[in-house]
């Protein structure tokens, strides 16, 4: 027995909707997870500078531990790292 497209058009719509509703909410979520995760990092990271006195180096030797135990991952390069501090700085400004 063959549907009719006009039963099966109204279903196909409404899982779709239901789907993509479902890709937002995800994506929201990851973002504000991640948002939490840089802030976490940020304010450690200056923390830690701030106490111990950090050196430029410090930053591209905690870009090489991250790398090892995240392999492949480039997001927290001493690059990346460097502009989180900067923002965070100019956020609580």
């Amino acid at each position: 027995m063959e549907l009719d497209k006009t039963t099966i058009l109204p279903i196909v719509e409404r899982l779709t909707k239901a789907f993509q509703a479902a890709q937002h909410k995800a994506t929201l979520a990851v973002n504000r997870e991640l948002l939490a995760l840089y802030n976490y990092m940020g304010k450690q990271i200056s923390v830690e500078a701030n106490t111990a006195n950090w050196g430029d180096k410090a930053l591209e030797n905690i870009d090489q531990q991250l790398q090892r135990h995240f392999d492949g991952l480039r997001d927290f390069s001493a690059q990346n790292l460097k502009k989180l501090l900067v923002f965070l700085r100019n956020l609580s400004k």
